[in-house]
């Protein structure tokens, strides 16, 4: 009897009732908050010296597809009517190295971004020869890429 009048006792003062008034409700103007508009005089060094992967004009563009083998660099171009500097494929642990993969997008002058997700079996997941063994893949070619290890 004591457990149903506590139990009353909590719904009573909780209530479940899900309309939400919002006669509590304040309306913020957030121009309010900002001062009037500066202007400020901006410097630009022409003597600036691009570093390794930045684009001389706008930015670079990347795109991931699922794709991965065959002529996929050029069926996207076609497709899309873009150019991705980047192209992304996601790899477990587990994966083979995607060899020709990378040499694809190398021989494109594209630059592969390679997200490394954790095995599906837990035992693996920080598995010390595998991942040695897939840096070294990695390392061999010796062609820059991005690689993102469990993000």
């Amino acid at each position: 009897m004591k457990k149903i009048c506590i139990f009353l006792l909590i719904i009573f003062l909780v209530g479940c009732n899900e309309n939400i008034e919002t006669s509590d409700a304040v309306l913020v103007n957030v121009q309010n908050t900002y001062k009037e508009k500066q202007l400020y005089n901006l410097y630009i060094n022409k003597k600036y010296v691009l570093n390794k992967y930045e684009p001389e004009q706008k930015s670079y563009t990347g795109v991931f597809i699922e794709q991965k083998e065959g002529d996929f660099i050029h069926q996207f171009k076609d497709f899309t009517n873009t150019d991705p500097s980047v192209y992304m494929q996601y790899l477990k642990l587990t994966d083979s190295y995607p060899l020709s993969w990378v040499l694809n997008c190398y021989s494109n002058l594209k630059t592969p971004f390679i997200t490394i997700l954790p095995p599906d079996n837990e035992e693996d997941f920080f598995n010390k020869t595998l991942i040695k063994n897939l840096a070294k893949d990695f390392g061999n070619l010796k062609i820059p890429m991005f690689v993102n290890v469990y993000p």
